[in-house]
């Protein structure tokens, strides 16, 4: 039982809770007096030493309870770390605090209470994590199959401790470190033509950040049949090129904008597999060659000859963190992108 993550109450699981905390290998983080502090400044930001009215809140918030009876106790296994939070209404208060103003609170309710789909974790990994860290999208899918190599580290922020760890464990632990509350339903094994619906269903937001062009084109099919915004973020040497599928707006928006779907589909459909060579081809072709920088175009040329497979760089995939999270936070909160394609670049900014 205490290898899986958990959310204990103290009434119901105490006897558990003071089984880990007698533990010696087990760090116990119990900082309830400091939320609680915190929440009183949320309550009364004017207040400059609020010394007697922070003990007066604290008693009326405890309401006669014992502490250790208020909120959660959350167990991580993996690091080995019992941690007691406020309650999710009053944890979720203080984590987006620092928005407010910034996201009113209309936009952070209906951003939170959103459900993004996410279909593939390198990239996805830096949306779902951004989407968190602003306290948006609190349900998430998740789809990834692959496990962490080493080349995988320069763009996915974890640790070569976890070598050989799915790719999708770790983001789950990186989510519930951030917010223990967050709603997760993991495809470990990758999407298929028989979990894409499943997958598709009841999300507010697709994302495709798949390599492999049947799922990219069953993700846009089951998209459009439930009118549901898909957004695809593709690393572009250190910028981003989004290719924004606004199905809810618009059920003729066209499978991919690089080439026509009678062309996509019969790729797709061929019996005789794609080589890594065509298949850099076609997505080359899918994305568009003016979109493509030269020294990505140079990288792309290589693929099967002195490069195993496709370049990607870190600020890349960060980007299209933030990308992602602010277009889910302006399409939750009805604002529609006029856009079909744009490109992102550090080097028209900066250079």
């Amino acid at each position: 039982m205490l290898n899986k993550f958990q959310i204990l109450k103290y009434k119901k699981s105490h006897r558990v809770i003071k089984t880990i905390q007698r533990r010696k290998d087990i760090k116990v983080v119990n900082e309830l007096e400091g939320q609680m502090n915190e929440l009183f400044k949320l309550n009364y930001p004017s207040v400059v030493d609020g010394t007697k009215q922070f003990q007066s809140f604290k008693e009326h918030y405890l309401k006669g309870r014992k502490p250790n009876d208020v909120g959660s106790w959350v167990w991580y296994p993996w690091l080995k770390q019992l941690v007691h939070l406020l309650p999710p209404k009053d944890f979720q208060r203080i984590r987006t605090s620092r928005n407010k103003y910034l996201i009113t609170e209309q936009e952070q309710d209906k951003y939170q209470k959103t459900c993004v789909a996410i279909a593939g974790i390198s990239v996805g990994s830096h949306i779902a994590t951004t989407l968190r860290l602003q306290g948006g999208a609190q349900n998430l899918k998740l789809a990834d199959f692959d496990t962490l190599e080493l080349s995988n580290t320069n763009r996915v922020a974890v640790g070569i401790t976890n070598l050989g760890v799915k790719k999708i464990e770790l983001v789950r632990r990186r989510l519930l470190e951030i917010d223990p509350y967050t709603k997760l339903t993991l495809f470990t094994r990758g999407l298929t033509p028989n979990n894409v619906e499943r997958f598709c269903r009841k999300a507010d937001i697709i994302f495709d950040e798949v390599d492999n062009l049947r799922i990219k084109v069953l993700l846009r099919q089951y998209a459009r049949i439930s009118r549901t915004p898909l957004i695809m973020l593709t690393d572009n040497d250190d910028g981003v090129l989004v290719d924004y599928y606004p199905y809810h707006k618009d059920i003729q928006t066209p499978l991919f904008h690089g080439l026509t779907d009678k062309e996509i589909l019969r790729a797709v459909n061929t019996k005789k597999p794609s080589t890594k060579a065509e298949m850099v081809r076609l997505s080359s072709r899918v994305v568009g060659q003016k979109n493509i920088s030269p020294r990505m175009t140079q990288s792309l040329n290589a693929v099967g000859k002195t490069l195993v497979s496709w370049p990607q760089l870190g600020t890349a995939a960060l980007l299209s963190g933030v990308v992602g999270a602010y277009m889910t936070r302006m399409i939750t909160n009805g604002h529609h992108f006029q856009f079909r394609r744009r490109l992102i670049r550090l080097n028209d900014q900066l250079i």
